[in-house]
């Protein structure tokens, strides 16, 4: 039996970026899930616009390079999630609000004082990437206000080993800050 093309010959550029827009959500979803990026509305809306833009740049090259190798959407999901980790990278790289000199920007209290707290949380944000899984929910699940018996119950393991864990947690969560003067 022949395989089926998984596009339409007859498909037009056009109509294959009119039928991308609507994976185009899916697929920044799971690439920001992948990256452990958490992202607001207005992120997820600039990056669903920033990959419509690159698939029809330069006369829709990006689009052009789809070989049908594989399933449009697989495809999909793949450059943006190529997309996403670049841009992450990017913005790790930004210039943090301390290694600025004094007078080379301008900044009222309460923009300072929101700019340290963004870059705090991307701080500890990047700290919980770096624990295991059952780290991270235990974390969690203290943060939210659960004893060690109800955590040992849900991760499954005894009191003695939560608060042993939560303990080295603590440790390791210290040392991570001081390394980076947070």
């Amino acid at each position: 039996m022949p395989n089926k093309p998984l596009i339409p010959i007859t498909t037009s550029v056009e109509q294959l970026l009119e039928l991308l827009v609507t994976i185009i959500p899916g697929a920044v979803r799971h690439a920001c899930y992948r990256h452990h990026h958490i992202v607001s509305n207005n992120e997820f809306e600039d990056i669903c616009q920033e990959v419509i833009i690159l698939l029809a740049k330069d006369n829709y090259h990006q689009l052009r390079e789809f070989r049908g190798e594989s399933s449009i959407k697989t495809w999909l999901y793949t450059v943006v999630r190529h997309y996403v980790g670049h841009r992450l990278r990017v913005i790790r790289k930004a210039t943090y609000f301390e290694e600025l000199l004094p007078d080379s920007a301008i900044c009222f209290p309460k923009q300072e004082i929101e700019l340290l707290f963004r870059e705090r949380i991307e701080l500890v944000r990047r700290a919980l990437i770096n624990l295991s899984a059952q780290s991270q929910i235990l974390f969690e699940l203290s943060l939210n206000g659960f004893n060690d018996l109800e955590i040992s119950r849900i991760i499954g393991i005894s009191t003695d080993a939560v608060r042993k864990q939560r303990y080295y947690l603590k440790k390791k969560l210290i040392k991570l800050f001081k390394l980076t003067n947070f």
